[in-house]
């Protein structure tokens, strides 16, 4: 196929900040798309925008819009926010929306104005955390995915989930493996810094929202010190429940055995500290960085709720969110360094699924152009 123009595309991301998976995910796509062919804009809430993605957008050319955080506004203003800037900006081929509730507004006016190419991208196993905001949710889901004329799916299990029997394409959350290599220097650096040395350290990378189980992740914690007296829980991400967690941690005696890192711009690094990693999600897509994690070498743990597709390393452990003893137990009996034999490398190597990613787009586009 030859293009006489680049192909110009919308990403609609809930946000920018640091800890947020479906940015991430994008990013990194965007960080080995050939921009010779597509014209790249991203749309976001202006929640905690992270310098770290308004520079690379600086440097690579990528326009980047801001709308107000729904939290800030009623919806009908919300909507209307929307609605001017599709009014302004509906220049595009494609709209990739990776959120599903304000995706309901801007690809209802993507079909308004025949934007040729409307994408819906599922993250997620679950549409929310309460049963209001998920008969909510369940409702605009709906809505939404007749919007959409493509969807996408970060996981077998989640395109299941939101599109049931419609066709849909898995674009992996894919990341660049050659930067996640273990680096002794960087981790006696950072524990040194940290002043964690001699501690076995368990590391948590995301928001500390109920979704990711923050408070099991103290539970564990509190159950493995008895087992071994060295343990520490490194948390890295902020998010609404950052308060109340920390008191949770004070109530329980443990401020000594956790440490709170807050949003970081090098989780990258942080890793190479950790002794292994710990995701306890009630659900997930696919997340990031899970690959990340095991990407590092790290000995993981996640719960048996999200998609067995994330595990790329044989020794992987999927278990149960009912009992933080067999968390504390499995930590215990494994062996740091272990799990280092890969199962499914090229399926998340981004130089791989990016050209996947390019030849879909171009392909949905001469379909609809």
């Amino acid at each position: 196929m030859i293009l006489m123009r680049k192909i110009k595309v919308l990403y609609i991301l809930p946000s920018i900040t640091q800890s947020n998976g479906v940015a991430s995910y994008v990013f990194n796509y965007l960080d080995k798309m050939d921009l010779d062919i597509f014209d790249v804009e991203i749309v976001a809430s202006n929640l905690r925008p992270s310098q770290k993605f308004i520079d690379f957008c600086n440097e690579k050319g990528i326009v980047l819009h801001f709308i107000s955080n729904l939290k800030e506004k009623s919806i009908f203003q919300f909507k209307k926010d929307i609605k001017e800037f599709m009014k302004e900006h509906h220049d595009y081929d494609i709209v990739h929306c990776n959120v599903m509730t304000q995706g309901l507004f801007y690809l209802s006016y993507a079909k308004k104005y025949k934007i040729p190419v409307r994408i819906l991208h599922s993250h997620a196993t679950k549409n929310a955390d309460s049963m209001l905001k998920n008969i909510r949710n369940s409702i605009m889901s709906f809505l939404v995915k007749r919007k959409a004329n493509y969807y996408f799916a970060c996981s077998k299990m989640a395109g299941d989930y939101l599109f049931k029997k419609k066709k849909y394409h898995i674009i992996n959350n894919a990341i660049d493996m050659n930067k996640y290599s273990f680096n002794l220097e960087l981790r006696q650096k950072i524990r040194n810094e940290l002043n964690l040395d001699d501690n076995f350290i368990c590391g948590f990378v995301g928001r500390l929202v109920n979704q990711k189980n923050v408070y099991f992740l103290v539970d564990i914690i509190e159950r493995l010190k008895e087992l071994k007296n060295n343990a520490h829980l490194l948390i890295v991400g902020t998010g609404v429940l950052e308060d109340s967690l920390k008191v949770y941690v004070k109530n329980k005696n443990l401020d000594s055995y956790v440490t709170f890192l807050g949003e970081r711009s090098d989780a990258k690094d942080l890793y190479n500290s950790f002794d292994c990693f710990l995701l306890p999600s009630i659900y997930e897509g696919l997340p990031v960085v899970g690959i990340e994690a095991q990407s590092m070498g790290l000995a993981c743990y996640f719960s048996n709720t999200i998609t067995e597709e994330v595990r790329i390393v044989r020794n992987t452990l999927m278990l149960p969110i009912d009992d933080p003893n067999v968390w504390a137990n499995s930590i215990n009996a494994s062996i740091n360094g272990e799990n280092i034999e890969m199962d499914n490398y090229s399926s998340f190597d981004i130089n791989i699924s990016v050209k996947k990613l390019e030849e879909l787009y171009k392909e949905i586009y001469k379909e609809k152009c």
